[in-house]
Order: C-alpha cells, then structure tokens, then sequence
C-alpha cells in the first residue's frame, strides 16, 4: 500500500492511507482555474467519492485487527479530529469574513460617541487598509464540539481559543496563586457561550487583547464583533423583557472594558452610563451572579485607573472573610500601627490611611501565597478585595466635594494605584498605559512642599513615579528622587531604608527596573550636581 502510516498504540492496529491525487491538464478542452482538482480513487474496489467537492486528498482506513480494548475508540476519536480539522482548512472557512448569525445589519459609518448604542455598523471587508489579527492557530480546536449561538469558523474557533489560552491568562498573570482563574471558570465560560451577545462580546474582548499584544489599535476582528454585539443589543434594547437580562449587561461591560484599554475614554464612559442606567432599572442589583457583579466592576473600576476618574457604580461588600485571613494576627496589629503612623505624620487623610493599611494586607496575601504552594487564594475574595481598594483609592476626592484635595492625599492615592497595577502584573494594560496617572502624580507632587515628616513619603511616591514612566517621561521624577532622598539621607541602591518599603517592596513589584532607577540616579546627581535645597521650601525642577 502506497504512503501508509501505521499507528500502533496497545490495541488494534489502525493504518491511515492518504492518496495524494496532482492536477492533470485536460487533452480535450483548453485549461481553466479548478479550485478543486478531480480525484481519482487510489485502489480497486473503493467506495464511489461524490463530486461536488472533490477533495485534494482523501483517506481510507483499514482497522486490520478486531477492537478488542477501550483504547480503540480513543484512536478513532483522534484519527476524525484530524481528518475533519483537515478538511475544515480545505474547505470550511467563510470566504470575506463572518457570516451573519442573529439579525440583519445595516451597514454605515463607524460608531459615534452619541446615542446609548444607536450605533451604525461597519461592514468587516469595507475596511480598506486596515490589517486583520494574525490570530495564532491552535493544534485542533478543544472547543469544536460544543453547540454556538452563532456561526463558527475556523477564524471564530481560533479567536475563542485565544481567549481561553491566552487571554485568561494575560489578564491574571497571578493566578499562581489563585485557587482558579475566574475567566477560565466553567461557569463563566457557559454563561459566555450561551447568548449570542455575550460570545460575541467575548470574542470582542479577544481580539482587542490580540491587537494590543501585536501593537494595534484596531483590526477587522474587533470592529465586526463589537458591531454585532452592538446590532444585538439594539434589537433587544425594543423588547423590555430582556434588555435588561444578565448577559445583556455581561456584553456592555466587555464593550465598556474594551473600549477603555483601546484609549476611547469617551466611548467607555458612554458604555457605563448606559450600563448603570439598566442595572438601576433592575432595582436590586442582589440577584446578579456574584462572578458577573465582579465582571461589570471590572470594566468600570480598570477604565477609572486608565484616565484617574472616579467610578460610575456603586461598591457594596460583602460580608465574606477576605484575602488577608491568612496573614498572622500579630503581623496585621504590627502593619496597623506603624504604617498608620508614618501616613498620618505625613499629612494623609485617614480614610486614605485605612485604604493604604488594607493594601498592605493584601500585598502581604500575595507574598504568602507566592511563597508556599499550601497557601491558595480564593478568586472571588481576591476579585472583591482588589476591586474595593482600587474603588477606595479613586472615589476619595468625593471626600472633598466643598472644598480642594489636599495635594498629598492626592498623591497617596496616585502612587497607590500604579503601585496595586505593578504588583497584579496585568499585560496587556491599556493602550494609554500608566500615562495618565504618572502625569497627575507629576503635576501634584509639583505643589507639595516637602520637610522631614513627609520625605519618606515623597522619596516613595517618586520613585514609583520614576518605575511606571516610560524611559522619556522618568527625568522629572529622577530629579526629584534625587532631592528627597538628599534631605531624607536614603543611599542609592537601598530601597529597604525607606520605611514603605517593609509594606510595599518596590523591588519586588518592579523588580530589576529599580536597579536602573537607582543607577539613573547616580547618573543624574553626578551630572547635575549638588541641588540647593531648604527643608521646607517648594520644588521647582
């Protein structure tokens, strides 16, 4: 037998025969393009092949043994997975992009920042210049056995696979130590794939991680599911039975999410607006699934940190024990004491001052974990908890409606926050990155005056101002770490002698970028030169 490839696993002997079959020129006809050559059978005695597809290659299997063990139907399984994944690349992707799967879509201009999802669609091959995602094929498709809401392709199932595999787990690169990773969680996975807006709201989120991870804004990917996730909610927007049901409101906050790691502030603050409009129509907000409560605070508390705005909904905890359980009595009393101290000497608010302790709780959660692999965190203690410090520290100013936030709490809850995004190690950020916060923690720390009760504060704040800038915008906190590390007499390279340091270790956050920080900054006071500077006065660089 001709090319015959035997796999012999500890049971029946299965070979697999492919008979290649090339393109013959015709003697009677002049040549025309075929996009399927004619077969011909490769043996005497075959089974007749139909003609409406004609395949470049077909397969014939001969089982010359009698099953006699369970593995045999495990061999027959993967042998039709290879030949129906093969024939999928021949011949089953959608030529020029999706097809249609729930409703008609007109076709207009892109979406505008208007209306509450009155948004006119753009066709996917109408894009011109604009790149499709060069989506990583995956070995088979886990997912290919499972019933859609929509149309599957080759393209679909291998955008979905990216978020399983890689998204999932860019998004909560800690989930060492996390018991589960809530966006692999079987229940968040069959809540995704059972509605048409949700799976491609899901497929959305995908491609635009995709698009960032390859240094885009944009693809064909992204515009054709956040279309059809649009033109979905719109029809439904027409029926009051279910425009408010969860997995409408679980593909707004995908939208929402999108729409701010993508830079399109307005576009996110529109999103939300309209998303705690429904959940408000709803009444009590009690009988959302706690794993969707925690994805609408999602979208709405990562588009505040990207733009330093204050959150559009309502945090209300629970009564669950939180992360920090773990962490020893004794050492929490001990982090209580002193880190309220130092903070207060400062001049920090003691709201501010409660968040600020509840973050070192839960760094030190994360250590102890990362240290001990009998120690797990729970996912849905780890979500609330993140997002309630994260939602303490941007809806502070509301603390000071009548009256101007004081310059250092400001500056408090800005370092804070990039400090709480170095230690999730979250990538892709946003497509503005830390930009935003570094320059409002810039322009504050510009107005503080600084003196000894403060200096350890300062030196602290600039240098994490100086590890989540880019290389272009570190000079000014550079400058400034070299003063106040002057007046506070902290040596270059010894980080531990700043006394945040023993609650919020940079090095570990930023790891060997803070060697370069330091190294800058020898670089810079040598060059520079000695500053002349008063305790007391203000400073201008």
């Amino acid at each position: 037998m001709d090319s015959t490839s035997i796999v012999h696993p500890d049971g029946p002997v299965i070979m697999v025969h492919k008979g290649w079959q090339s393109r013959k020129p015709s003697s009677i006809a002049p040549e025309t393009p075929s996009k399927t050559p004619k077969s011909t059978p490769s043996r005497k005695g075959n089974a007749l092949i139909k003609q409406r597809s004609e395949p470049k290659q077909h397969f014939e299997f001969v089982n010359s043994t009698e099953p006699r063990r369970p593995q045999g139907s495990e061999v027959r399984k993967l042998i039709r997975r290879h030949v129906r994944n093969d024939f999928v690349r021949l011949h089953g992707g959608a030529k020029g992009g999706q097809k249609n799967d729930d409703i008609p879509v007109s076709i207009s201009a892109k979406p505008q920042a208007t209306l509450p999802y009155d948004y006119p669609l753009d066709e996917e091959n109408s894009l011109g210049p604009m790149a499709s995602s060069n989506i990583p094929r995956p070995f088979g498709f886990p997912t290919e056995t499972s019933a859609y809401p929509i149309e599957m392709t080759e393209k679909t199932h291998a955008l979905f696979s990216h978020y399983l595999t890689c998204v999932s787990s860019r998004m909560f690169p800690i989930e060492y130590c996390l018991k589960s990773n809530p966006l692999k969680s079987p229940d968040w996975i069959r809540f995704a794939v059972t509605d048409s807006a949700m799976f491609h709201a899901v497929l959305y989120a995908a491609a635009v991680c995709l698009a960032l991870v390859q240094g885009r804004r944009e693809s064909k990917d992204i515009v054709h599911h956040q279309s059809r996730t649009i033109a979905i909610i719109q029809q439904r927007l027409h029926d009051s039975t279910s425009f408010m049901d969860d997995s409408t409101l679980g593909a707004i906050s995908c939208l929402a999410l999108g729409e701010a790691i993508l830079g399109n502030e307005d576009l996110w603050r529109l999103h939300m607006k309209g998303l705690k409009q429904m959940m408000l129509s709803r009444g009590d907000i009690s009988s959302l699934q706690p794993l969707l409560l925690a994805k609408l605070q999602r979208s709405d508390i990562t588009g505040a940190i990207d733009y330093a705005a204050t959150p559009l909904l309502e945090f209300g905890r629970s009564s669950s024990a939180p992360t920090w359980a773990m962490v020893p009595e004794q050492w929490l009393r001990e982090t209580t004491s002193s880190l309220s101290f130092l903070l207060m000497e400062s001049g920090v608010n003691t709201d501010i001052v409660n968040t600020m302790v509840e973050l070192a709780y839960f760094t030190q959660a994360i250590r102890l974990a990362s240290s001990s692999a009998d120690l797990i965190l729970e996912p849905a203690a780890f979500s609330e908890d993140l997002y309630w410090i994260e939602h303490s520290l941007l809806s502070s100013p509301n603390l000071y409606s009548n009256s101007r936030e004081p310059p250092i709490n400001k500056a408090c809850r800005l370092g804070a926050l990039l400090y709480v995004r170095a230690i999730l190690e979250e990538f892709p950020y946003s497509a503005t990155g830390s930009l935003v916060l570094t320059q409002r923690l810039r322009e504050t720390l510009d107005t503080i005056y600084m003196t000894e009760e403060n200096v350890s504060l300062l030196t602290w704040l600039a240098l994490v101002g100086a590890l989540s800038s880019k290389a272009e915008g570190r000079t000014w906190f550079i400058l400034y770490s070299n003063q106040s590390t002057s007046i506070g007499r902290i040596l270059p390279f010894n980080d531990k002698g700043l006394p945040l340091s023993q609650f919020f270790d940079l090095r570990r956050a930023f790891g060997r970028l803070l060697n370069t920080v330091w190294q800058e900054m020898i670089l810079t006071s040598s060059t520079v030169g000695p500053l002349d500077f008063r305790s007391g006065s203000q400073i201008v660089v």
